[in-house]
């Protein structure tokens, strides 16, 4: 068999692997869907398992198949750029600095201001609906906050 044939059978045979796993994690799950409701919610028709496909299980996969694939895409940049077959994050040093960085960052204590910032921007968030802050604001005085 030439070889662009065979580039072409393989290419077909991995897009009708990667179409059919994509299939098979919108149907299994701890409620199985069947395949006909799988088709029928992902064509937009009302069904018993529409809101479980489009809102859960098709986030998931595509965004498990967008990080794969780009992780994929990059191990093979990072291949051709080295023109190493065997190079990994681990010949840069990539990983390790990742490490240092997150291991900095928690003893700095960005998770903490992270979640501490959006807690308080939804304090003030639910201060500004508030009828008060609003009244506050008309009569020219400062609001205070809850």
């Amino acid at each position: 068999m030439p070889n662009r044939q065979r580039a072409i059978l393989i290419l077909v045979s991995l897009s009708l692997l990667a179409v059919a796993s994509f299939g098979l994690a919108l149907m299994v799950g701890s409620y199985q869907v069947a395949p006909a409701e799988v088709f029928a919610a992902l064509l937009g028709q009302e069904g018993g398992a529409g809101d479980i496909v489009l809102q859960l299980r098709l986030p998931r996969a595509l965004a498990g198949f967008a990080c794969g694939g780009l992780l994929a895409l990059a191990g093979a940049l990072m291949q051709v750029l080295l023109r190493n077959p065997l190079a990994d994050p681990y010949v840069l040093g990539i990983s390790g600095g990742a490490g240092v960085g997150a291991m900095f960052a928690i003893l700095i204590g960005l998770p903490t201001l992270g979640i501490d910032g959006l807690a308080l921007r939804a304090r003030w968030a639910r201060c500004f609906w508030s009828s008060g802050w609003r009244m506050a604001m008309a009569a020219g005085h400062k609001p205070v906050c809850c």
